[in-house]
């Protein structure tokens, strides 16, 4: 489905199926993947889709998600509509430990912000969120960082 969605509107597609490290679970690997894709420097934006996600809108592009965040913006994410803004400095904060922060889909530009976000959010996948059942894995790691960075973030 993705890979001809992709075909139609003239994407390049990259389809992984193979653990990059097999001591954490498999949703890890998005992360590497990913990395892999934006250090070629390719591509201004990658985005990542797990493949148990739903598309159903095959006439939207991806340029439609990208133009609907401000230019500066260098990671888009999606949520289950509960990200609140601090008042004051006008960021997003997202709850860490909370289901709210969905990675089964994100945008992300080739810049040096999210090559270094990415490399902090693999960094501090301890073991312990590694391998406990009841964490949030890469997802809880994602917001634990962007709570603690100042980077233009779209939800």
């Amino acid at each position: 489905m993705f890979q001809k969605y992709a075909q139609r509107w003239g994407y390049d597609f990259y389809f992984f199926d193979a653990s990059f490290d097999t001591s954490r679970p498999a949703a890890w690997s998005k992360i590497k993947a990913v990395q892999q894709v934006l250090y070629t420097h390719q591509y201004e934006w990658v985005v990542w889709v797990d493949d148990d996600m739903s598309l159903t809108n095959p006439d939207k592009r991806l340029e439609f998600f990208i133009q609907k965040s401000p230019p500066e913006t260098d990671l888009i994410l999606s949520g289950h509509g509960c990200f609140k803004q601090n008042r004051l400095t006008k960021t997003p904060v997202i709850r860490s430990g909370s289901a709210e922060l969905n990675t089964g889909i994100f945008f992300i530009r080739d810049t040096a912000w999210a090559r270094a976000f990415l490399e902090r959010v693999w960094d501090i996948g301890n073991s312990r969120y590694c391998k406990e059942p009841d964490t949030y894995w890469e997802q809880d790691r994602k917001s634990t960082r962007l709570n603690s960075s100042h980077a233009n973030i779209s939800y």
